[in-house]
């Protein structure tokens, strides 16, 4: 099931999105819930409980903190979920991108643009969960799914250990060599020492830590700083839309 927030000032344009989503749910066979907000600080409080969301519609012209601000506070702690931005004014789009937005859709939404979006997070969705990887370990191979992976790293004596969702192991590998295995759209190398799957990227703090999904922190070499968060924003905008603008 998919769990999506809506947030806008204005009721009629949550109610529109709202019956759409469930008119896309019960076309295309999927369980979803949805979520509603008429106050930004009301979402931040849910998402402040541990709560989170698989993807979020956002209102930017709304009273109080707008959806500009508001992405930029959910960046702080998710640096996965994606933000579909709707909006009466097509000129926000480039503000939007630069906060990791997913779509960008122009008000009154429509019932094909609200599909195509929802096609193309669905699809990508299904493949990054289903792509598997085959490395070298101790007791023998292992087939990973690499939307489970959360990041490679060396310790001490150069031995490399693989995090995933449910345990840990060690690669008899080169970093590199796993490296040119992995899904580049989802795959980065930060640092000498790691790999990280952008999917499981929590935050970024003191510009150089990088803080993932289970609370590890990894570095950022200081020269690959722009590019992480030029390859973040490609992962919302290009991976989860298939390469399409």
């Amino acid at each position: 099931m998919l769990k999506i927030a809506i947030c806008d000032d204005e009721e009629k344009y949550i109610r529109d999105i709202e019956r759409l989503l469930y008119k896309y749910s019960n076309a295309r066979a999927l369980k979803l819930k949805t979520d509603t907000f008429t106050d930004g600080m009301m979402l931040l409080e849910v998402l402040s409980d541990d709560n989170s969301y698989d993807m979020i519609f956002l209102d930017i012209e709304m009273d109080g903190i707008n959806g500009i601000e508001l992405a930029e506070r959910i960046r702080e702690s998710d640096m996965k979920v994606p933000i579909v931005y709707v909006t009466s004014y097509e000129a926000y789009w480039r503000k939007a991108y630069r906060v990791h937005a997913f779509q960008f859709i122009v008000k009154p939404v429509n019932e094909e643009e609200l599909f195509s979006t929802m096609d193309d997070f669905v699809v990508a969705r299904k493949d990054l969960e289903e792509k598997k990887v085959q490395l070298k370990g101790e007791d023998g191979m292992i087939f990973a799914t690499q939307s489970d992976i959360y990041y490679f790293y060396i310790e001490k004596k150069r031995t490399i250990h693989v995090k995933t969702a449910t345990a840990e192991y060690t690669v008899k590998e080169n970093l590199r060599d796993i490296f040119e295995k992995l899904d580049k759209q989802q795959f980065y190398m930060s640092h000498k020492s790691c790999i990280i799957n952008l999917r499981h990227v929590k935050s970024l703090e003191n510009g150089y830590d990088i803080i993932m999904e289970d609370g590890e922190f990894l570095p950022v070499a200081q020269n690959r700083r722009t590019e992480f968060l030029d390859r973040l924003t490609d992962r919302y905008v290009n991976t989860l839309k298939g390469g399409t603008l």
